[in-house]
């Protein structure tokens, strides 16, 4: 299973409807959201899980949830009667008994359309074969429920939307393998004018394989292609953004790889490298996504210059230093940037391709 795959168990029992979303989380464990639907009551006060096997040793223990106790332990909330489960744990959401304010004192009483109790489960979604629920004060005539369920299972896949690629069609019918400079690259604009697009090339004296300014791409790339966006432009730090014409479903996960190089290079006698103050900021709709630096890059490779060659990183979420959240698309089109820093003095920065905004499809 895959950060972001979840299950939907359903349980409707005379008149009462109740929905569990269960979704895997990066900490690979998994989110339930209880819903109600439609009129009916229900104090949800447990959980019960397998993974459909029915041997009692796998011992998975009961109480997960912060705070949580046993749901096993406590003998009102047994799921006695219900025939054919093993039950490997279980979480004790709250005991019975509504009290005078129920409405308010039990976040797990649900008794209008549309409301909701989530929980934290220390289960992944592959052992997650079959989820029971137990419910007291319930609008069912019996007034409680014990339920099961196997759930259906939602596989999320990547769906591309839009490849930034920087292969320049329109200079020189998309042949050229030197150093020139576009003032905006195809599918993007520039804040600041300032962008140059690149090609290995063996007129500077390198490999005529496609990579950052000679080395060999390891990437993604297809045979054949040339370019590839440099983050200094000869001297300056890019500012670019796409252009519109990529729109992901408003609030859906959102999911971008980009591949990028270090620069190392002879040229008319003359060094050139990326510098250590050189870094550059992946940006999505507005929030800084990752900020690349060279010894980022260089920690995948071996040596100097075959540290050069491409490396491909990939994002769903911002990292922790950028707040950590999810991408997710909004309203209209979505564009990425790219914002070079620390470039000012350098006739070399980063190499930059191939950069793919996709949609997470369920």
């Amino acid at each position: 299973m895959a950060i972001g795959d979840f299950k939907v168990f359903d349980y409707t029992l005379d008149g009462l409807h109740l929905s569990v979303t269960a979704t895997e989380n990066a900490a690979g464990t998994v989110d339930m959201v209880v819903t109600q639907i439609g009129a009916g009551k229900a104090d949800i006060n447990a959980l019960y899980w397998n993974d459909s096997d029915n041997d009692p040793a796998d011992g998975y223990s009961f109480g997960y949830a912060p705070g949580a106790t046993a749901a096993k332990g406590d003998s009102s909330l047994n799921m006695n009667g219900v025939q054919g489960e093993v039950w490997d744990g279980g979480i004790k959401i709250s005991s019975t008994g509504l009290g005078p304010n129920a409405s308010v004192a039990k976040a797990g009483y649900l008794d209008h359309d549309g409301d909701t109790y989530s929980v934290t489960a220390n289960v992944s979604l592959a052992q997650l074969e079959t989820l029971g629920i137990r419910a007291t004060s319930t609008s069912t005539p019996g007034g409680s429920i014990k339920a099961v369920d196997d759930g259906e299972l939602h596989v999320a896949h990547l769906q591309t939307e839009k490849v930034y690629d920087f292969e320049q069609d329109n200079v020189d019918g998309g042949g050229f393998e030197g150093f020139f400079t576009q003032t905006v690259p195809i599918d993007w604009d520039s804040a600041n004018g300032l962008v140059e697009v690149s090609g290995g090339t063996s007129n500077y004296g390198h490999q005529t394989n496609y990579g950052a300014n000679g080395t060999t791409y390891v990437g993604p790339g297809p045979a054949g292609e040339k370019q590839y966006l440099d983050t200094a432009a000869s001297a300056g730090n890019i500012n670019i953004t796409t252009e519109n014409g990529a729109d992901i479903t408003e609030g859906a996960k959102a999911h971008i790889d980009i591949s990028v190089a270090a620069q190392f290079l002879e040229y008319h006698e003359q060094h050139y490298e990326t510098s250590d103050a050189a870094t550059f900021d992946l940006v999505f709709n507005n929030q800084t996504v990752h900020t690349f630096t060279l010894a980022e890059i260089a920690q995948h490779t071996n040596t100097e210059q075959d540290g050069q060659a491409f490396v491909n990183f990939s994002f769903d979420n911002a990292d922790a230093a950028h707040g950590g959240a999810a991408l997710v698309g909004i309203a209209g089109d979505d564009h990425i940037s790219i914002v070079a820093h620390g470039q000012q003095d350098q006739y070399v920065g980063f190499s930059v391709d191939h950069v793919v905004l996709s949609e997470w499809v369920y």
